[in-house]
């Protein structure tokens, strides 16, 4: 919020649109490089042999999400070569990763749903792969099932990295997204090379959900595990049978806490490993009590940490957070029609009890409007793709404010704005009775509990009326203000205007100058004051022109408006700031050898 109210001639000005904290620079170059040295391990681990079709999904994923991750493709590419100078015969992979990243980069404009990409990652890889065996001469070394194999699994790994990154951005978790995690897990290890390594990185991972997660969701990461096992030449289906049976055995016993589920998981697949059967069951023991000891070292210090990330990517966290807000909606409901209650109970009284009624329902207001900000929060939040599903705002304002003190340097207007968060910019000027420091602080007080109110979500009517009934309480004393606001929807451009005692406002359309005026008598002199509006939809390039009664009346009191009217049109900046100081200077100029009054004047324009 901006208030000012001394002139500084020339005012900041203030472009309103969506504002984002952005990381540190130290945080962003981090993210960077991790994603560099994950892309790099993922390009290094071959499926059935010769090809990598997570390594293509996963620079098409990136990059349509955002252009910049185009350089994704070098770390991925060159994990790709490096296992081509061991001999595997995978420089489709590479072509791929290269079309894919520059595809999408490209097209990032074009609003295309998940399933689209996906289809669209998989035709490229197997055109690439049909282009190289054209070119080479090697078309009978792949057949049509092989190339609608290599195309499943680039489509089938866009989805996961998709539920994997949607996750890791804390957009939604849920079992694509565990399954994402399964998948970046398993695959950093066998980009290391040490695959050795992955079927304890596995069982570390499926204790983490198992003690961590929802019910169920072990299953998933066990069958993800397995499939990629075997895609990278890992056969044990008795690995993955065992810890599919540790994992059940595990889930009867979840009442009683998470160690106690984690040592009945180790000691089944243990005991498993003594059956006599025809498929080998059970876990190696390095491999198990590996895991297990990883595990609660990882427990013991990290145990907050680990939780929160299972609970990231599993569906615990959206869970709870669901049943939460749910709880505090039905709070903020009860509390919202008690305090109707009471305001139609005090509304009956004429005397300052109204101004209980009037606090009442403001109360009222804006426990409904945190409700529905909540609500709104939530279903943007389980939205496709996180988007928001309502209006776009098609402008922007620059607004100026350029001010001028009657006598000395204090100016006893104020005026302001404020971005109310819905879309919405209110924009306020009110003139105190008389000058100097008492006028300065009646308006100051007025502006400031305006734009308070109507950013917590009470009404504008319900906030004028509270105002109005607390400047009559003033014992003994004469108090007023007048109140001047514009609510400008940058969503479609309509805009109401609200005028108590206040002058009127112009709007500048090319050389085409209107006049909003609307009559009433200031806050603080008669109770139950008539509040009255007037809408008007304003377009780009418009100019709001608002001012306090030292400009409009003009120095001898008969009305300054035809002048301005004229001084605008003459005006051929479009910088609100240069208007302001512009106009300022003529009115000043007006007062010339009379008694001047303090003097205001706040351009917006739509951009």
């Amino acid at each position: 919020m901006e208030i000012k109210m001394e002139h500084t001639g020339r005012q900041t000005t203030w472009k309103s649109g969506r504002f984002q904290s952005r990381p540190r620079s130290g945080t962003r170059l981090l993210h960077a490089a991790l994603l560099f040295l994950f892309a790099f391990l993922v390009g290094r681990t071959p499926f059935l042999g010769e090809y990598f079709p997570a390594a293509v999904a996963l620079t098409a994923c990136l990059a349509s999400r955002n252009p910049i991750y185009i350089y994704l493709a070098i770390p991925a590419g060159a994990g790709i070569f490096c296992c081509i100078r061991t001999g595997v015969d995978a420089w489709s992979e590479l072509i791929a990763v290269i079309g894919c990243a520059l595809l999408f980069a490209g097209v990032k404009k074009i609003h295309l749903d998940l399933w689209h990409r996906a289809l669209i990652a998989g035709s490229v890889g197997i055109l690439s792969l049909s282009i190289y065996r054209l070119a080479t001469a090697t078309v009978n070394k792949t057949g049509a099932g092989e190339l609608l194999a290599d195309g499943i699994m680039i489509a089938g790994f866009f989805f996961l990295w998709e539920g994997f990154f949607r996750a890791s951005k804390e957009e939604q978790g849920g079992l694509l997204s565990l399954a994402g995690l399964t998948v970046a897990w398993i695959l950093a290890v066998c980009g290391t090379g040490a695959g050795f390594l992955l079927w304890p990185a596995a069982i570390f991972l499926i204790l983490s959900v198992l003690c961590y997660g929802q019910t169920g969701e072990t299953a998933v990461v066990i069958t993800i595990a397995g499939i990629i096992a075997f895609l990278a030449g890992q056969t044990q289906w008795g690995f993955m049978l065992s810890l599919l049976m540790g994992a059940s055995a595990a889930e009867f016993f979840r009442r009683f806490g998470s160690i106690v589920m984690a040592l009945v998981f180790t000691a089944v697949c243990w005991l498993l490993r003594m059956v006599e059967s025809g498929l080998i069951l059970g876990v190696d023991n390095y491999c198990l009590f590996l895991a297990v000891a990883a595990f609660a070292a990882v427990s013991w210090k990290c145990s907050s940490l680990l939780r929160r990330m299972i609970g990231l990517f599993s569906g615990s966290r959206q869970e709870d957070f669901r049943k939460r807000s749910q709880e505090t909606f039905h709070l903020l409901q009860r509390q919202e029609e008690e305090m109707k209650t009471l305001a139609e109970l005090y509304d009956t009284y004429v005397d300052s009890r109204s101004l209980l009624a009037a606090q009442f329902g403001v109360t009222s207001q804006m426990l409904e409007h945190t409700r529905w900000q909540m609500e709104q929060a939530l279903k943007k939040r389980y939205t496709k793709q996180g988007k928001e599903p309502f209006l776009h705002e098609k402008f922007q304002m620059d607004i100026a404010v350029s001010q001028c003190a009657a006598t000395g340097t204090i100016n006893g207007d104020c005026c302001g704005w404020q971005d109310l968060g819905d879309g919405r910019t209110a924009l306020v000027i009110s003139d105190g009775m008389g000058k100097g420091k008492r006028a300065a602080a009646e308006s100051l007080l007025v502006t400031r509990t305006v734009l308070g109110l109507l950013k917590s979500g009470a009404g504008t009517e319900l906030t004028l009326k509270m105002i109005n009934t607390i400047m009559m309480m003033k014992d003994g004393e004469d108090s007023f203000a007048t109140v001047d606001l514009a609510v400008v929807d940058r969503r479609s451009g309509r805009t109401k205007f609200y005028k108590i005692g206040a002058a009127p406002t112009l709007i500048r359309r090319r050389n085409n100058i209107e006049e909003v005026r609307l009559s009433a008598v200031p806050l603080g002199i008669v109770n139950g004051l008539e509040i009255r509006s007037e809408e008007i939809f304003l377009k780009k390039g418009d100019f709001l022109i608002m001012m306090s009664d030292g400009v409009s009346d003009g120095p001898d009191g008969r009305g300054f408006l035809p002048q301005l009217a004229e001084i605008l049109r003459s005006i051929r900046s479009g910088e609100p700031a240069v208007i302001c100081d512009l106009v300022l200077d003529q009115v000043s100029d007006s007062y010339l050898g009379k008694e001047r009054d303090d003097l205001t004047i706040m351009t917006a324009k739509l951009l």
